[in-house]
Order: structure tokens, then C-alpha cells, then sequence
């Protein structure tokens, strides 16, 4: 495995690696922070919207 990603999805995390730029995974990033917070009652907020805008985010919407 080459970066821990199985073989036959190296092709498929490659190609969406490279539609993200290090901008857009650093926003994903500090919303995980957000969202793990939240998960811990440590900030307030709906952990589930906040997955949902990572996700989305990652999806390029």
C-alpha cells in the first residue's frame, strides 16, 4: 500500500487529491477540529451539520 491507500483505490484517491488544493484541506481540517470540539460538548454546534459541510467541501460543492 503507497501511502495507506489499497491498491486498486490509489487511482481513485489520486484523482481526487487532485482536485483539492492544500487550501481546501486545511479548511477541511479546522472544521474536523470544529466538529470533533462539538462532538465533546466543547463548543457549541451540530457535529452532524458540520460533517455535512466537510463532506461537501470535499466533494467540491
Amino acid at each position: 500500500m503507497r501511502h495507506q491507500v489499497w491498491d486498486k483505490r490509489q487511482k481513485l484517491v489520486s484523482h481526487a487529491l487532485s482536485k483539492l488544493t492544500r487550501q481546501d484541506l486545511m479548511g477541511a481540517l479546522l472544521i474536523a477540529v470544529k466538529t470533533d470540539r462539538q462532538i465533546k460538548g466543547e463548543q457549541e454546534g451540530d457535529c452532524w451539520e458540520s460533517l455535512l459541510e466537510i463532506s461537501l467541501m470535499l466533494a467540491g460543492n
